[in-house]
């Protein structure tokens, strides 16, 4: 009974041991994915002084040839928004 007691504490701290290793491999994959979230959060790109540009139904602009003088714009900024009036276009040269 002895040898069994003391297998049985020693599986015990190897259990604890593999337990805690988990957690802290975890731990350090949920910060590293934080960080990695972080980058792409939107706010934090408007914070860097960029804005999103949507159509009237709400979807974004990513092409200046899909707009024509007259239409309207919602830019999204760091804080708060704008309509714009589009005045003219420079469609990008492929």
């Amino acid at each position: 009974m002895p040898a069994l007691r003391q297998r049985l504490e020693e599986l015990g701290r190897r259990l604890q041991a593999a337990q805690q290793r988990t957690m802290h491999t975890r731990t350090s994959t949920l910060a590293h994915l934080e960080r990695a979230l972080a980058h792409l959060n939107v706010q934090g790109v408007l914070d860097r002084g960029f804005a999103i540009l949507r159509d009237p139904l709400g979807r974004p602009l990513t092409d200046a040839a899909t707009l024509a003088p007259g239409e309207r714009v919602h830019a999204s900024l760091a804080r708060g928004s704008a309509e714009l009036l589009v005045q003219s276009t420079r469609p990008h040269a492929d």
